[in-house]
Formats: structure tokens, sequence, C-alpha cells
């Protein structure tokens, strides 16, 4: 069932494994960047050594947050402590993932192949659109990584307890030279979080994208099908559009015609008719004798067929039921892949908008200024932001192939299946069956991902922000400075 998608036929496969190469290069430049060596199929024992540095970086920040819980932390820094360590977790999550589970990657780019000969290249608009997104994921990604970089040099004057996030250190480290060593360490461990959360969210949207366009390919083959044409009744069709060019292609003649035409035809060929005279000699190909012209045309020596879609839909149905098992099978993978790390995004991004909001409300509602509140509050909205927009993208993502996966179905329903043979007619029962099955990307199992997460986030935050307002309010109000 190739090249069903209705775009413009492609013999570059390049074009047409545009989701793969997108996988491929983003698990080659974080690779490098994080040494972690995310590309290499079979790593030897040296990637497996150099692999212990990101994974000992991330042992000693949460180590770090370990002596910050015990050392009486005040309320402001627990609350900047969980928001920060929350995206840690999860950003060394996606690390143990993806070199854990090298399997699945590897069976995951099988899958991409398998399906991109069961489509035609994307068109000019729909990599426009990928690369879009894949622009936006990497500015978000800069953006970030900025206000990391510029929270100390705002508010803070190079001085013990301005680090880039919350981490507590022995007080026999708490030197001039141990704090630029701690900086460093840090800028390290946000160049790497950054890139692991930049690398996961182009991986994943190249998974779920590919997962759409397969979707819309199979609904536009569905809607070729000829529900009223049997294969004998195609096979008949063609046999007239044959005919239909032979007799465009005439013989012009003039008077009495000294020979005869013989022609044999076998069941889906057709041979070039020659001209033979009575005696069965074979005349040249030119302007006989008299007043007899010939004008022979090219007849192509074998008939063309026409595409399954349209000259069986049984055959038609097959292929697409095997596609359509395919797009299942990459949607499980996914899954079984990614589920653990976008359950752990999600709850990053709930933690860091409540956590947030109440520093930032906090911060606005303290009858003192203090100085540096207002880049407090900038960079915890600008972070909150960063945050929602990510979970944005993959609700977003995440109810298309929803909605794709409906249109396939209400395709299926408004064939014309009474006039389709039995055969047929038992192959879209049976691919209708597995599609009505839920297909949708889930967060471990928890809940799948749609458009709707976007709403429900917006409501809890809206709920629990009034009851911080109204709490920060009560509190402050009663405190002896605000008289």
């Amino acid at each position: 069932m190739k090249q069903q998608s209705g775009d413009k036929p492609c013999g570059s496969h390049e074009l047409r494994c545009l989701h793969r190469r997108l996988v491929s290069t983003t698990l080659w430049l974080t690779g490098w960047l994080t040494l972690s060596g995310l590309h290499v199929r079979r790593p030897p024992s040296w990637l497996w050594l150099l692999r212990l540095l990101p994974l000992t970086a991330y042992l000693l920040v949460f180590l770090g947050a370990a002596l910050l819980l015990i050392s009486s932390p005040t309320e402001q820094q627990v609350v900047e402590g969980f928001s920060v360590y929350v995206f840690f977790l999860q950003t060394a999550v996606i690390l143990v993932v993806f070199i854990t589970k090298r399997n699945e990657l590897d069976e995951l780019d099988r899958q991409l192949e398998a399906l991109s000969r069961h489509a035609a290249c994307h068109n000019s608009t729909t990599r426009r659109r990928i690369l879009i997104r894949i622009a936006l994921f990497v500015l978000v990604a800069i953006i970030n990584f900025i206000l990391w970089i510029a929270y100390p040099i705002a508010i803070g004057n190079f001085t013990h307890g301005n680090y880039n996030f919350q981490m507590k250190i022995p007080d026999s480290m708490e030197t001039p030279t141990s704090y630029w060593v701690c900086m460093f360490f840090q800028f390290v461990i946000i160049m790497l979080s950054c890139s692991l959360a930049l690398a996961f969210d182009c991986c994943f949207f190249a998974w779920i994208n590919s997962v759409e366009f397969h979707l819309t390919s199979v609904r536009r083959a569905i809607e070729k099908i000829d529900c009223k044409k049997s294969a004998k009744e195609a096979f008949v069709s063609q046999e007239e559009s044959v005919q239909n060019i032979l007799k465009l292609e005439s013989v012009e003649t003039r008077g009495k015609m000294p020979f005869q035409f013989e022609s044999s035809e076998t069941e889906g060929e057709v041979r070039t008719q020659t001209p033979k005279t009575i005696d069965g000699t074979i005349t040249p190909k030119k302007p006989a004798t008299g007043d007899v012209t010939v004008f022979l045309g090219s007849i192509p020596p074998e008939k063309e067929r026409l595409p399954p879609e349209f000259a069986d839909p049984a055959a038609a149905l097959c292929s697409i039921d095997q596609h359509y098992r395919l797009i299942t099978r990459l949607v499980s993978s996914i899954n079984h892949l990614c589920g653990l790390p976008v359950l752990l995004t999600h709850a990053a991004t709930m933690s860091n908008i409540l956590f947030g909001l109440f520093a930032s409300i906090s911060l606005i509602l303290r009858p003192v200024f203090v100085p540096g509140q207002d880049i407090h509050v900038m960079g915890y909205s600008m972070y909150i932001f960063i945050f929602f927009l990510r979970i944005t993208f993959y609700s977003y993502d995440g109810g298309n192939i929803v909605e794709k996966n409906a249109a396939f179905v209400a395709a299926l329903a408004d064939m014309q299946w009474l006039e389709l043979p039995e055969r047929a007619r038992l192959r879209r029962k049976a691919i209708m069956q597995k599609a009505s099955q839920p297909l949708c990307i889930n967060a471990l199992g928890v809940f799948a991902i749609n458009k709707i997460n976007v709403l429900n986030i917006f409501s809890f935050v809206l709920t629990y922000l009034v009851i911080m307002i109204q709490m920060l309010t009560s509190v402050i109000g009663r405190l002896p400075s605000a008289k």
C-alpha cells in the first residue's frame, strides 16, 4: 500500500524516513553533549565508563538535596529546591531510560523504517511544520538555560547562597575557590539537564508525529477505495481503456487493403498487432503498394496493472490492515519507552507551577520590598511558562493521535460496505474491531495524553492559586510590620 497518502510519489529514501533521521540526529548530538553515547547501539566498555560521569554528577546533585533537607532549610529554600529537583529527577530518569532501554530504541527505529515503506514522502508543508516545531523546542531549551545561568548574576553578588539552585555543601568547603568549583559543577548539571530535556522533547515529538502522519495515510487510502468495483469489474474497465488506445491509433486506408491484422490476447496481456498478408508473409511497417497508407501507433507490449486499491478492495484493505498493525505496534513501543519520563514531566510541571506561584505570591505580598524581588518573580514566571509550554505541546500532539484515529474509524464506517465483496467485508470488519480499541499515548497507564489535560491543569492551578492568595493574605496581614 505504498504512496496512498495523496502526496506526490518520491523515490528518495531520506525524505521517506524523515522521523527516523530526526531521532537518530537528536540522539547523536545528545550523546556527544552529555558524554553518554546514546547513539551507539552496542557501546564498548570504555563508553560505559564514560557514562559514569553524568550519572555521578546526578548522584552528587541528589546528595546535595539530601543535605539541604537535613540542615533545617527555610521555607523559601524548600520551595525553590523542590521545584528545581523535580526537573533534575525527570532528566536523570530520561538518561537512565535511554541508556538501559537501548533495545526499545532500536525497535522503534526498525518500526519507523518499516512504516516508511507504506506511505508517500512528506510534502513541503509537513516538513516545514516539523522543522518549525524542532526549532521551537531548541529555542525553549536555550531560554531555559539562559535563565538558569543568569539567576545568580541578576540577584546575587557571587556570595554563598546565591547559586543557580539550592544546594547544601559542607561548611569546610565554603571558600571562594570552592564556590567557583560549585558554580562550574552546577553549570555542567544545567547544561546536561537542558540537553536531555531537549532530546526527549524532539524524539517524543518525532515518534508521535510519525503516528499522526501514518494515520492520515491509512485514512486517505480508505477514502480512495471504490467499493462499487470488484476485482473483475476493474479488470474489465482496464481492458476497455486498452481498446480505446487501439481505436485512437487507427489504421487509415484508401482503396482496397491487401492485408489483414492478426492479434493474440491473453489474460492480463495485450500483444502488439502485426500486419500480415493473405499468404502469411509479414509486411514491413511502411506504406503499402498502391493507394494504401498505414499508420501504426506504438501499442504498449504489456498492460500496466492498476494499483491494488483500485483493482481489488480486499487487497487494498489487507494492505491497510498491515499498515495499521504497524501503527499500533509503534504506539505500544512509545508508551513502553516514554511512559515514566512523560509521567515525571507532568509531575515536574505541576510542582513547578504550584511552588513557583507560591514563591512569587509570597514575594509580591511582602510588606517590605527586597532587592532583587522583581527579578525573582520574573524568573519564576518564565520558568513556569516554559514548563507549561512543554505540557501544552505534549497534550496537543497526543490529542491529534486520538482525533486522527477517530477520523480513520469514521472513514471505515462511511464505506459502502454492502457493495464490497465478501472477503473485503470481512477484512473491513476486522480492521474496525482493531480500530475501536483506544489508540493513545499514556503516561505509564495513569492517564492518556490528550488536549483536555491542558484544561485540567489550568483548572487545578487556578483553584490552588485562589487558596494560596487567601492563605498568604491572611498570614501577612497578621504580621506586626504590616500595620
